[in-house]
């Protein structure tokens, strides 16, 4: 059996938590402000939804670029990184590098039709 709880600040404390606890269940989440979770995520000013938002834009791009990269060398392709209109392509294989410089102004132009226009630029680096 457990422990009867006598000290009477700490039953106080408990009573107050349980009185806002049934308080805050009647009114529902505050207007304009986040109370759970799913209100982070969906809430329009929150830095979650502004991280969620940034990541499916990261994925999309990453979709795009990996589409328009010839198969053959979709293997070698080790990151990339969107800066400033420049994307960065890492490649793991110096030969794949340089073939892929050779087509990267087709890469852009495919990518644009895709509707990436924000890329001006393509650099290729080799990562080992």
């Amino acid at each position: 059996m457990p422990k009867k709880i006598t000290d009477p600040v700490l039953l106080d404390a408990i009573s107050r938590s349980r009185d806002a606890y049934k308080k805050a269940s009647k009114l529902g989440p505050k207007k304009g402000k986040p109370n759970a979770v799913g209100d982070f995520v969906t809430y329009p000013k929150g830095i979650l939804k502004e991280f969620i938002d940034k990541y499916e834009k990261n994925i999309h791009i990453e979709d795009q670029v990996m589409q328009v990269i010839p198969e053959k060398f979709r293997a070698n392709v080790k990151g990339y990184q969107l800066h400033k209109n420049q994307l960065s392509l890492h490649i793991d294989n110096a030969s794949a590098a340089t073939q892929l410089r050779f087509i990267k102004t087709d890469l852009l132009i495919k990518l644009r039709k895709n509707g990436l226009w924000e890329i001006a630029n393509i650099t290729i680096k080799v990562v080992v």
